[in-house]
């Protein structure tokens, strides 16, 4: 339950949130 109640809080932050962003892309970076 926890998980699900994340993800779409996750989905939200991805435009609300600009911290998300570059949290986003510092993970997307490393994966690179």
């Amino acid at each position: 339950k926890k998980s699900r109640k994340r993800k779409r809080k996750l989905r939200s932050s991805t435009i609300v949130s600009p911290g998300d962003a570059k949290v986003l892309k510092k993970m997307l970076a490393a994966q690179n």
